[in-house]
């Protein structure tokens, strides 16, 4: 009995979207340029920050003094006597070090990156390096690049979201149209 629901769900669900699909009209272009000039202000390219950063993965079995050298080294890397990149050449023995390059990362990317390493950044100007931060099992340190603030996008930056806006709501108008035909039907139809 439920493989015989589940099919008529699925065989309704199409029939409904057949149904939408030959109501919605494509978005034109000046639809496209109308909806951007009265929306322009949420067409906005996040803002982003670069940088680099080196993780130390923590182990248990690791001594406390190869953690010791990292914090040294970062450090230094802070008051200028290393480069982030001299940072794992100090740390020669234990668990992996790695130097990641790090572009355009969103705050919401920064943020799943975890809220400590967050907060660190976000107190960066560029050329700064961070404290040491751990962030689930490894240290980080962060060193600021660049810093850019959110830029509004240009209609031809924005008119794929535009048009994806426009359609969703064309088709939800749709959808809404034909559950109000269908409950005002006096007659439903079968389904095969």
């Amino acid at each position: 009995a439920s493989e015989r629901w589940s099919r008529r769900r699925l065989l309704a669900g199409a029939v409904i979207e057949r149904a939408i699909s030959d109501r919605v009209e494509p978005v034109t272009a000046a639809e496209v340029a109308s909806f951007y000039a009265e929306h322009r202000a949420s067409f906005v390219a996040p803002a982003t920050v670069g940088g680099r950063a080196v993780r130390l993965r923590l182990d248990a079995t690791v001594p406390r003094d190869i953690y010791q050298s990292f914090e040294d080294a970062a450090a230094r890397a802070q008051r200028g006597e290393l480069t982030l990149d001299q940072i794992p050449e100090r740390v020669t023995e234990g668990p992996a070090v790695e130097l990641l390059e790090l572009t355009a990362l969103t705050p919401r990317r920064l943020a799943s990156m975890g809220a400590g390493l967050k907060a660190a950044v976000d107190a960066l100007a560029p050329g700064e390096i961070s404290d040491v931060v751990q962030e689930g099992d490894a240290l980080f340190v962060f060193e600021l690049l660049d810093r850019q603030a959110a830029q509004p996008l240009t209609q031809q930056e924005a008119e794929r979201r535009v048009r994806q806006r426009l359609e969703r709501s064309r088709r939800a108008q749709a959808r809404r149209a034909f559950e109000r035909e269908v409950l005002a039907a006096e007659e439903l139809v079968a389904l095969p």
